[in-house]
């Protein structure tokens, strides 16, 4: 039995310990389970502290970064502008479940790790993204990642804030495709809203060079009510057209440990090409400038039984071109867990 399915053992135990004690919730005496997960999350701290005391003697720098300060729902819900900015000490494990109505159904597990190193002046951030059961047995297997792997592998380098400019410079693998990305964001208040824009550029061997632009537009209704506009836009070097897309999301933390999000998004690309699925006539591709995607959904995620232990149910609804938008009807329901400094 290798180590991703003795892992996989350990959350199903951890799931049937939270229901068993899920009537007794006041007993926060330490039990098997708690040992398991503070050893552990010592383990992933201790080894970034140990990497970072190694770095720190190599190099020396007398600049200061700011502490990145994550909005409290991205880092509640766990967003995808958390990964891109957080400078927690964590190991995440995701396993989630998906059932879509036109028969693509899907179990995923995924590990996502951020080891920053903070006597190093928190310049450096060891990153582990997406990596699943298939590209771990190519790891174990084989030392190496499938090219094809989504796993990125690499460092990501906090630079010093330039013309209120913050930067950031990752290098890394995905599989055997190296590439190296640079972000660089600022933020502005106007009125209300809290506007922020970033500009991500990446080269990869394989993917040869590509750019993506975000705007995040935030407006804070409430002490536990976010809303967000999310504009986006992007281009490859080897794709046609401009992809980009609009969401309108909306978060909202019910209690300290539970939240509801709601999210309305839309995409496409300028180019996009698509068959024709009507039986009574000959597959032909077509191409078409507009929105191509339509989706809704809304997502419940709470913590239960311990603070690191989240589980969560996001149905959806999306329509796309290439089904002639006709409706297809999803249910995602997931584990998240997190080992190191949880806030």
């Amino acid at each position: 039995m290798n180590i991703y399915h003795k892992t996989i053992l350990l959350f199903l135990f951890t799931a049937c310990g939270a229901v068993a004690e899920t009537n007794d919730a006041s007993i926060q005496e330490d039990t098997y389970i708690d040992k398991v997960h503070s050893a552990i999350s010592d383990k992933v701290v201790d080894y970034s502290n140990r990497i970072d005391i190694w770095l720190n003697d190599m190099i020396t720098s007398s600049d200061k970064n700011d502490i990145v300060q994550e909005n409290s729902a991205d880092t509640f819900f766990r967003s995808d502008k958390f990964y891109e900015e957080t400078d927690e000490t964590f190991v995440s494990v995701n396993l989630n479940s998906n059932f879509i109505s036109d028969g693509t159904n899907k179990f995923n597990g995924s590990v996502n790790a951020r080891l920053p190193l903070s006597r190093s002046t928190k310049e450096f951030n060891l990153f582990i993204n997406d990596l699943n059961q298939d590209n771990f047995n190519d790891i174990v297997k084989n030392n190496s990642i499938d090219e094809k792997s989504g796993t990125q592998i690499g460092v990501n380098y906090f630079a010093p804030v330039f013309y209120e400019i913050k930067q950031k410079y990752s290098v890394g693998t995905n599989g055997i495709n190296p590439f190296a990305i640079a972000r660089y964001t600022i933020s502005k208040d106007f009125y209300t809203w809290k506007i922020e824009p970033a500009q991500i550029f990446k080269y990869s061997l394989k993917d040869y060079f590509e750019e993506q632009t975000k705007i995040y537009f935030d407006k804070q209704l409430s002490e536990s009510r976010l809303f967000r506009i999310n504009l986006y836009r992007g281009s490859q070097v080897d794709s046609s057209g401009m992809d980009y897309g609009l969401a309108l999301q909306h978060y909202w933390l019910l209690k300290d440990n539970a939240g509801l999000s709601l999210s309305q998004s839309f995409s496409g690309n300028t180019e996009y090409e698509y068959s024709t699925n009507n039986p009574l006539l000959p597959e032909e591709t077509k191409k078409d400038g507009g929105i191509t995607n339509y989706t809704t959904s809304v997502s419940y995620r709470r913590s239960v039984w311990r603070k690191w232990f989240f589980y969560g149910v996001t149905p959806n609804v999306n329509f796309k071109k290439q089904n002639n938008y006709e409706p297809a009807y999803g249910l995602n329901f997931f584990l998240d867990l997190y080992f190191g400094n949880i806030k």
